[in-house]
């Protein structure tokens, strides 16, 4: 394995261990955002380990679908990308009205 693909699962890694204690404390919002990291920097540690181009550093899980011949390093990814960011965007928004409403319930 090369160095760099070790470092981007090292940062992977990282970002799984801190789903665990966000989840732990519920800071539901952060889980959302550590597993989309975690799965970005994976993901770039497989671009890196295969050589084909140096993985983006973006943050649009999306804007993967522009890397020379993504199809051929990750058939029908694109489809999960957008699948992905947009289920992620409902969950942060979704939790965000909830933590909102619940601290005005709790407030009054």
């Amino acid at each position: 394995m090369k160095k760099t693909t070790n470092d981007w699962l090292v940062l992977a890694k990282y970002d799984i261990d801190t789903v665990y204690s966000m989840f732990r404390e519920k800071r539901y919002i952060y889980v959302i955002f550590c597993c989309q990291q975690a799965i970005e920097k994976a993901l770039k540690a497989h671009i890196e380990e295969l050589g084909i181009v140096t993985p983006p550093y973006i943050h649009s899980l999306v804007s993967y679908e522009n890397l020379p011949c993504p199809t051929a390093v990750f058939p029908s990814m694109t489809i999960f990308f957008g699948w992905f960011q947009d289920i992620t965007f409902k969950a942060v928004t979704l939790l965000k009205w909830f933590i909102l409403r619940n601290s005005r319930e709790s407030s009054m």
